[in-house]
């Protein structure tokens, strides 16, 4: 992934990525429900323009302390 993309864009990527492997219905439901909150998340807080790169520890731990 380009550091210097968007979280959005490395999310799209990641589904994207997703899409192409063999993945169980199961996973995907699972995958696609935690990325839907991140993305809430991250619409909420303002992160939608962050980039991919300026990720920190303390901003997941943000995330998962909601």
């Amino acid at each position: 992934m380009n550091p210097s993309g968007t979280i959005m864009t490395g999310i799209a990527r990641f589904r994207a990525y997703c899409k192409k492997k063999i993945l169980s219905d199961n996973t995907v439901r699972t995958y696609n429900s935690f990325i839907n909150n991140f993305i809430f998340w991250i619409e909420e807080n303002g992160y939608t323009n962050m980039v991919a790169a300026e990720i920190t520890e303390w901003t997941i731990e943000e995330f998962l302390d909601q």
